[in-house]
């Protein structure tokens, strides 16, 4: 028989210990976890805006605009669903964004500075449906200047962008073309997949103005600083926001886009061997252009389509003078009998001599489409022989094939 007094088990002080020892281990574990979560967090959505970023500039490039948002509340079987909203004539204005939730699903601010707030409008930028979702399978928001939706150029970015700096202090706002915003895990003022608000937008939050529609919006600029504990966020470190509910609540991801780079250059929308860029000079063979297309060189083409022809000065013609049928091109459209020669081009027309009979006389001299009497006075052409005054080669039935080292006319038989 065995005696019970020779059984052990653990001590409380035991359990504890192992319990600590246990909590040493996982704690920095859970750490970790948590910090490729919020890196995977971020890189997806890195890659998602870039994505939407690219398509973003490759319209604007194209349109010289930015798309209208598309329909927020709309269901991916909606036809509504990543179309541009119709703002004004021939549809009906974008409502107020203090109207929200609208019946296009798009708002207007009323603020100083106007902004168009909606979701993206996959449709316009060739994206798939899924682009406009984030990794919770909630929508993008998409907050653009009203103005450059119609002119890149027409109107200064109004989008507001306030970062949070290493203290956690709000900086700025800056301005932006535009934003591009996830709501988060937690969701809130987001709008699911079927366009069905997931959370209320939750006032008392840090993250609230990212949900407010209005014309301003918080990003979260502060990435260097290390863990500053258990509720911070893991990729803002140190600064005052947290996942734990309350003022300091921040779990959003977004990017604010300012112009477009004006060396890019895309592959036309309309016309997919065309290339378009923004660029308002190019130079080739120069750094410094002075035209839309200023070319240092020769340039090859089997044809070149233009409206005018210049000269440095800005003395122009029509290139139609030339390759179209222009009265004013044409010796033969009077009433003088006979071919007319043409002497010369000049102001945008020719010029043409008048016609002579078999015995050198005029044939209708000083009428108004007469054109010019020409002849070789004795002064024009001074030679060592004859010159032009006395030697005719239509007197001998010759035709002139020059003029020699002494200046008189060559005359040679047909």
């Amino acid at each position: 028989m065995v005696s019970k007094q020779n059984e052990k088990g653990f001590t409380l002080i035991e359990i504890a210990i192992w319990l600590i020892v246990i909590g040493l281990l996982v704690v920095p574990l859970i750490e970790a976890y948590k910090r490729q979560v919020a890196t995977e967090e971020k890189s997806f959505h890195l890659g998602k805006f870039t994505e939407i970023r690219n398509k973003m500039t490759k319209f604007a490039v194209n349109n010289n605009r930015y798309p209208i948002p598309a329909d927020m509340l709309a269901a991916p079987e909606d036809a509504s669903f990543g179309i541009e909203a119709v703002s004004g004539p021939p549809g009906p204005p974008i409502q107020p964004c203090t109207s929200w939730p609208t019946t296009t699903g798009v708002c207007r601010t009323t603020a100083a500075g106007s902004v168009f707030i909606g979701a993206v409008p996959t449709e316009a930028l060739g994206l798939p449906e899924e682009a406009a979702f984030d990794l919770w399978g909630n929508k993008i928001l998409y907050a653009v200047t009203q103005g450059q939706t119609v002119d890149l150029s027409a109107t200064a970015p109004e989008v507001n962008v306030m970062g949070m700096d290493d203290a956690g202090a709000l900086a700025g706002p800056d301005q932006f073309d535009y934003v591009l915003l996830s709501h988060g895990k937690a969701g809130n003022g987001a709008y699911s997949s079927q366009g069905n608000l997931v959370s209320a937008c939750n006032a008392a939050a840090l993250e609230a103005e990212n949900c407010d529609f209005d014309t301003t919006f918080i990003r979260e600029d502060n990435t260097t600083n290390p863990i500053g504990g258990a509720v911070a966020k893991d990729f803002g470190g140190g600064i005052a926001t947290s996942y734990v509910a309350g003022a300091d609540y921040y779990d959003d991801y977004n990017t604010a886009v300012s112009g477009i780079a004006l060396d890019i250059w895309f592959q036309s929308l309309a016309a997919t061997d065309t290339s378009v860029t923004l660029t308002e000079r190019i130079g080739i063979g120069t750094e410094v252009p002075s035209e839309k297309v200023h070319v240092v060189g020769d340039v090859s083409a089997l044809s070149i389509l233009t409206a005018n022809i210049c000269r440095n000065g800005g003395e122009c013609f029509d290139p139609n003078l030339i390759a179209g049928i222009s009265p004013d091109m044409n010796c033969g459209l009077n009433s003088i009998p006979g071919d007319e020669p043409i002497l010369w081009l000049a102001n945008s027309q020719v010029y043409c001599a008048t016609p002579v009979d078999g015995s050198g006389n005029v044939i209708n001299n000083g009428m108004p489409d007469g054109g010019i009497e020409f002849e070789f006075p004795d002064s024009a052409v001074v030679g060592a022989g004859n010159g032009f005054g006395r030697i005719d080669c239509a007197d001998t039935a010759q035709l002139m094939q020059g003029i020699d080292a002494d200046g008189d006319p060559i005359c040679v038989t047909p």
